[in-house]
Parts: structure tokens; sequence; C-alpha cells
């Protein structure tokens, strides 16, 4: 009992401590995709996955400063209160696993979507080209990538919710076909819940790509 103990005191201590990090490296300019923190002692050990949208200049760094120098101190807190006195901080840039052929494919695969969808918003749709290959090469976290579909869907115009829809389906279609991450899947369920194209009530709506055997005692469910 008293170890089973000191490894859930332990997990609480890594959840603080990892949610003071994100906090303090969060930013509109970057996804950080994956966390792992290890405590030895009175040292910390943080490795961090995160994809950069877009490169800073120093003097925009200067401006938001001031935001993150809050997160900072409160994150000196923290580590103050667990007597942790060394901090090493490994940070992998996923835009180095980018490759310029693999970004050009998927561009011309998601082209058509751009001036709908996208709102001719280039910047945007090359993101999130970018982050659909890093999905399709395992080092994006599928909550990211969903995030970054809400905030498409968030401020479409009604007569464009068809078109996401479709979107979405050909989205899923593409994954699935892909010979990498998804090779194994033979079967998504995406679902979306709103007021769509503009309807009073809120509904659901289900979108099925592939076989969903769920309901078959002889399938093999991963």
């Amino acid at each position: 009992m008293k170890s089973l103990y000191l490894t859930t005191e332990l997990a609480k201590t890594k959840l603080v401590i990892l949610k003071a990090v994100i906090k303090a490296f969060k930013s509109k300019k970057r996804i950080i995709s994956k966390n792992d923190l290890t405590l030895f002692n009175t040292s910390a050990y943080f490795i961090l996955d995160i994809y950069f949208f877009a490169k800073k200049s120093i003097i925009k760094y200067k401006k938001k400063w001031r935001k993150q120098k809050k997160a900072l101190i409160f994150l000196k807190k923290v580590l103050s209160y667990f007597n942790i006195t060394t901090i090493l901080i490994k940070i992998i840039n996923l835009n180095k696993n980018l490759k310029k052929l693999q970004v050009k494919n998927m561009f011309y695969k998601l082209k058509k979507f751009k001036f709908t969808l996208f709102n001719k918003n280039t910047k945007m749709f090359i993101n999130f080209v970018k982050l659909t290959v890093l999905l399709l090469k395992k080092k994006l976290n599928i909550v990211n990538y969903l995030e970054q579909l809400t905030k498409l869907f968030q401020p479409l115009n009604k007569k464009f919710h068809s078109k996401f829809l479709f979107f979405i389906k050909f989205l899923l279609k593409l994954l699935i076909r892909q010979n990498t991450a998804f090779s194994r899947i033979i079967g998504v369920q995406f679902t979306l819940t709103g007021r769509l194209k503009g309807k009073p009530r809120s509904k659901k709506k289900k979108i099925v790509v592939g076989k969903l055997s769920c309901q078959t005692i002889n399938s093999k469910i991963n």
C-alpha cells in the first residue's frame, strides 16, 4: 500500500509540473504535440515535441515576453515547491520531420479546398497541410489535429458547412488510403455536433468512412 501511495503521489507531482511547463511554452504560434517528464532526486528532465507555425523575429518575441514571464514565474514557484533545483528541457522541432516532396504532394491533394474553406488564407492552409503530413508520420497527436479542424469550422459561414462535411469525408478517405500511420485502420467515424447549415437547433452529424464492424463478435478490434 505504501508503494502504491508513493506512485500516486509521484504521478500527481509529474502532472502538476507538466501543466506548469505547458503553460510556460503555450502559444498561438506553436503546438505542443507530446510531452514527457522524468524526475530524479532534485532534477527534472523534460522532452517536448513542438510544431512551430511561423518563425518569430526577436522584436515580436520581446513584445509578447510579458505574457510568458508570468507563466515562467509560476513554473519557478512550482519547481521550488517540489524542491527541484535543476531542470533540463529538450525541445524536438517537428518541422524538421517535414520533407518538401511530401508537403508538395499533400498540398496538391487538398488544394481544391483552399479558396472555399480556408478563405484564401495561404498560411493557415499550408500549416494544415504540414500538420496532416506529420499526423501521417505519427509525429503529431490526433487531439492537436482535431483542434485545428475545430478552429477551421468555427468561423465558417453556414453556406460552407456542407463543403466542410465533404472535406472531412475526403480527408478521412485520404488518411485511410495512406500506407503509413493509418494502414491498419479499415474504418473511421467522425461526429460533429452543432447548429449545422444555420438550423436553429443543435444536431449531431456522423460521417462514417470504411468498415466499422463493432457489432460483429468475430471481429478483432484493437
